[in-house]
């Protein structure tokens, strides 16, 4: 076996079975081909406060400073191992992933073009699957990735679990350095664009738990997306759900991971749906239900599309805008309160 201790003599790295086939030695270290099995990553934040990885990365480039190293892998292949990412302070959520304590379990991958250029790694992933201990599983993933002093890179990947199937043409976490992870949720930004996409609510539920009993799936989303969990603006370019409504909006949200705290910012750009779909979203969404008297009136016009704006929280916003049908426009405007008797229009 293979064993790496940090800087408090507890395991960083454990690999119980490792072979490598040597291919040369000039312009760094270069193997054709490296199988690693029964290993363990434990990447966990010092009591002081710094992640004991950044501690070991930061000792070895020190001693590289005034020469380059490279190794250099053709084709890489890892059974079994289990990587734990873990903060001296974890969250505990009721649902979903502890982003204090995320544990990504018996993971399978393999990547072709493995390089290590001082502090630098990248390659192309040719296959990933994993399951993280909240019960999230990802079947498999594919793409270029590249990681090096707090950035992570993803190009061309999709990400497919049993539900969705995720197409991301760009996606980086950027941190200050690995110190920033510490606080991951509210330092580390996240800029992705995403097309062609699908999503279910069901896997978005376990990163932002409001969401996973909306019982909803997209398909072909396109969207970007800038910022941090806490505070993010996004665009949907394009989503259609499983009862044919379909979406244009701009939205921000400031809170989450507390969804009930959080405030939301959604500007409806063209939203359109039959009555059927749009009574089953606002139930599963805002808890709402439609008037029998609307449900008949958009029946009879055939669908309704709809322009306008939703801000705030879950149980206290505002909303307004238009809606069109075939018999002519309607504006609309009202609030939800928690000191009032549910939904009240304004007009």
């Amino acid at each position: 076996g293979f064993y790496v201790e940090d800087y408090q003599r507890d395991t960083l790295l454990y690999v119980g079975h490792l072979k490598a086939k040597l291919s040369g030695v000039g312009n760094g270290i270069t193997f054709s081909s490296a199988f690693a099995e029964d290993a363990k990553l434990y990447i966990v934040e010092s009591p002081d406060s710094v992640m004991n990885i950044k501690e070991v990365v930061d000792r070895f480039i020190k001693k590289k400073e005034n020469s380059k190293f490279r190794l250099a892998i053709r084709d890489v292949e890892v059974d079994s191992l289990d990587l734990r990412i873990e903060r001296l302070e974890h969250r505990n959520p009721e649902y979903g992933v502890d982003y204090g304590n995320m544990q990504l379990l018996d993971i399978y991958g393999r990547v072709s073009d493995f390089e290590v250029a001082n502090s630098a790694v990248s390659g192309n992933i040719q296959a990933l699957h994993f399951h993280e201990r909240s019960g999230f599983v990802v079947d498999d993933v594919v793409g270029w990735f590249r990681v090096d002093m707090g950035r992570i890179e993803l190009k061309d990947v999709d990400i497919l679990t049993a539900q969705s199937k995720i197409t991301l043409d760009s996606f980086s976490l950027t941190g200050s350095d690995w110190l920033g992870y510490r606080d991951f949720i509210n330092t580390v930004k996240i800029d992705a664009v995403a097309s062609n996409s699908v999503l279910t609510s069901d896997d978005v539920g376990y990163f932002a738990p409001a969401l996973r009993r909306w019982d909803t799936t997209l398909t072909g989303v396109g969207l970007r997306m800038n910022g941090t969990v806490a505070d993010f603006t996004g665009e949907v370019r394009s989503a259609r759900t499983q009862g044919g409504a379909t979406l244009k909006a701009n939205v921000s949200a400031v809170g989450l991971p507390e969804y009930r705290k959080t405030n939301f910012g959604i500007n409806v750009n063209r939203f359109t749906a039959s009555a059927e779909e749009l009574s089953r979203l606002l139930s599963n969404i805002a808890h709402l239900d439609l008037p029998e008297n609307v449900v008949q009136m958009i029946d009879r016009a055939d669908g309704l599309t709809l322009k306008g704006s939703f801000n705030g929280k879950i149980s206290s916003f505002r909303t307004k805008g238009v809606v069109g049908t075939a018999s002519g426009d309607v504006g609309f405007e009202g609030v939800m309160s928690p000191d009032s008797d549910g939904f009240k229009a304004l007009n």
